[in-house]
């Protein structure tokens, strides 16, 4: 029949029109997408042009990122302490200066990474962002086409209609 041809619900009703269910879906995750990009390229624009890597959400609160800076705060404690005592040249104060300089580079090689990951995450999302934008433009078409065929059915029920009035 018609309907069966024209993909159209055989009966009205919630629920009864797969289309429209199925671009609903996809409008709401399209648009939660969508978000989850815009969000996620702010982090990551603000995270590559920034100069105190703890102002990068994702690096402050990493577990990893505290411990080397807890490191950190303590070894320069223990310098502070040895300088009353030494000079810069003593090999104690030599090696403390060594461990700092190598944590800090720690702290610049996980700040990397940490953005190298957003800008994978931003990557991924979008990747996704297109994806549901392609399904959602096709169940779009679908519904659209669907919908004329609604109207032209009703045109034709209501030639019939009056046809039988008239007759």
């Amino acid at each position: 029949s018609y309907l069966v041809s024209h993909n159209l619900p055989l009966e009205k009703g919630a629920g009864r029109n797969l289309t429209a269910d199925r671009l609903g879906t996809l409008s709401s995750q399209l648009l939660e997408a969508e978000n989850d990009r815009k969000n996620l390229e702010a982090t990551y624009e603000s995270a590559k042009t920034i100069s105190d890597p703890m102002s990068i959400p994702e690096v402050r609160d990493s577990p990893e990122m505290q411990d080397m800076r807890k490191a950190i705060h303590e070894l320069e404690q223990k310098r502070a302490s040895l300088a009353q005592v030494y000079t810069a040249e003593w090999p104690e104060v030599k090696r403390v200066d060594s461990e700092i300089k190598q944590i800090q580079k720690d702290i610049n090689k996980s700040t990397k990474e940490t953005v190298d990951s957003l800008k994978s995450k931003l990557g991924t999302a979008g990747a996704r962002e297109a994806k549901l934008r392609a399904a959602y433009y096709a169940e779009w078409r679908a519904a659209n086409s669907q919908t004329r065929d609604e109207v032209s059915i009703a045109n034709l029920n209501q030639q019939i209609d009056t046809s039988r009035t008239l007759y």
